[in-house]
């Protein structure tokens, strides 16, 4: 399947992330269980609060095994009438050549009555026992041979990458794939991703010998893209991949659910963080989550975003629209059967096949996608010559200054504060800093029907007021969401808060130039 580099006319090719998991390896049963394959996983999971969608459950319980034909068969029909170009195969290459659940992709290349385009991503980071749901299982042989990582959990399997006998013994089990007339190509070479680029101490040295090796086995080379982009690779790689929600979840809000620790993020605050990242130096391609819950694996210390088709479809047309316009070839969904993530494009006994269908849609309509359609009522004239007086008031300030100005602009556009995917699903909410900007916050919300339960502040006792103001401590009422308006206090404050473990937080400027960045652009 040939795809050519900055072609703008040519339409976009969707590749979704797949998961060799669904078949049982002597490995996962002396680690896990008996029978253990991901399927345990996604039959563990359980709802963890009102609302949680868990477990998930596949339609018509295909409990499906990888290494029969007839599953990957059935898999390829559904690429094919819902308009999905591929599947990126991850792919587990370890230490000394050491393999694990290869078997799928070997039976492709051998089935070639299968049209599944197909890629690899290369899963390169050691196996440790994380899965804390998992951890009750009788799962080890011998005691005595377990390695501990640094962060304390037991190593599975390790990866390191050898020397030049090692990096040819990978490529010759490559080639064979890479020589298949259904393997992803770009340029006109084989496409293959380096997951964690970052921990490939011999990156530079091992993709070039690859490279001479390609040329001298017939073919123009390798296309190779890498996730955790560092700027010292930009001579490396071919692009880079943004992969979610790995790379963007640090830097997302959450929330916790009373008698859980899940951590909760909203579906559109992640994704308008995410479709906003870009590498300045760099080729980018993008990958666009559908849903991620992990808590079948860890338990309550999983996280969740979760959404719906019909959000599944707004943002990916808007990814698709801007990877065009960027003269990229290929977008990716993280995933395709992620079953044991709550994140999978495959049917289920809830949406059937809605995600699916998103696709199709998204593809279909993406071109005429206009950011002024999420707009609102604009505010009246009286309301923006308040916000005008405040704005004066404030001059002692200029980061302060700055955000108003902003904030006015968005007024004028009709943009209302809780237009932000942050807001979604939000109730209640504290304001760190009771002055000029964080009483706008509180008389703004107040007319969206978002309830300022109280305000945090150092200086708490000096106030004369009737809003209640308390100071910052590790037992202020529960509220979904802080927003902090002291943007001349970020550091100090955004230290108390790990103090404290308080997470579920926003900076004032990051709602005001989000609001700006997805509706303002005069």
């Amino acid at each position: 399947m040939e795809l050519r580099k900055g072609n703008r006319q040519r339409e976009m090719k969707v590749i979704a992330l797949y998961l060799p998991q669904f078949h049982k390896v002597p490995e996962n049963e002396a680690w896990w269980g008996k029978d253990f394959t991901d399927w345990v996983s996604t039959k563990n999971g359980m709802p963890l609060y009102p609302g949680h969608y868990q477990p998930h459950i596949p339609l018509n319980e295909n409990y499906y095994d990888l290494l029969d034909k007839n599953s990957m068969r059935w898999q390829a029909g559904l690429l094919q009438e819902y308009q999905v170009d591929g599947l990126c195969f991850y792919h587990y290459w370890f230490k000394d050549g050491k393999q694990m659940l290869e078997k799928p992709a070997q039976n492709l290349l051998e089935w070639n009555d299968i049209n599944i385009p197909f890629c690899f991503c290369w899963a390169n980071t050691s196996w440790a026992r994380s899965w804390a749901k998992m951890k009750d299982v009788d799962y080890w042989i011998n005691e005595d041979e377990i390695q501990v990582t640094e962060d304390g959990k037991a190593l599975l399997i390790e990866q390191t990458y050898g020397s030049k006998l090692d990096w040819k013994i990978h490529f010759d089990y490559l080639l064979p794939f890479f020589k298949d007339s259904r393997y992803i190509r770009v340029d006109n070479k084989p496409v293959i991703w380096i997951y964690r680029m970052d921990l490939v101490d011999c990156l530079a040295e091992m993709v070039e010998y690859w490279r001479i090796l390609a040329v001298e086995n017939g073919l123009e080379g390798i296309y190779l893209i890498g996730s955790y982009y560092q700027p010292e690779n930009v001579d490396v790689l071919d692009a880079a991949v943004i992969y979610e929600p790995g790379e963007i979840l640090p830097k997302v809000p959450y929330s916790r659910v009373e008698g859980t620790g899940a951590a909760i993020y909203s579906y559109d605050t992640y994704w308008n963080k995410s479709i906003t990242r870009d590498y300045a130096d760099i080729k980018t391609y993008y990958t666009g989550l559908v849903n991620y819950d992990d808590t079948p694996r860890q338990g309550k210390n999983g996280n969740v975003i979760s959404g719906t088709p019909k959000q599944f479809e707004k943002w990916l047309k808007r990814l698709l629209k801007k990877s065009e316009d960027q003269g990229n070839e290929l977008v990716f969904l993280n995933a395709w059967n992620e079953w044991g993530e709550g994140n999978h494009l495959e049917p289920d006994e809830k949406y059937e096949y809605k995600y699916l269908e998103a696709i199709k849609s998204a593809k279909q309509g993406y071109k005429s996608v206009k950011q002024d359609e999420f707009r609102v009522t604009p505010l009246s004239n009286e309301q923006i010559l308040e916000f005008n007086f405040y704005k004066r008031a404030t001059e002692k300030t200029q980061t302060n200054i700055d955000i108003l100005s902003v904030w006015i602009k968005l007024m004028n556009h009709g943009i209302s504060l809780v237009k932000h995917p942050v807001f979604e699903n939000i109730s209640h909410v504290a304001i760190y800093g009771y002055g000029i900007i964080g009483k706008l916050l509180k008389d703004a919300l107040d007319t969206q029907n978002i309830a300022v339960d109280y305000f945090l502040d150092k200086n708490a006792d000096k106030f004369n007021r009737n809003d209640e103001i308390i100071p910052l401590t590790d037992t202020i009422p529960k509220v979904d969401l802080i927003i902090v308006s002291l943007p001349n206090y970020y550091d100090e404050i955004i230290n108390q808060f790990q103090k404290y473990s308080i997470s579920n937080y926003i900076l004032v400027d990051e709602i005001i130039s989000e609001l700006e960045r997805m509706y303002i652009h005069d």
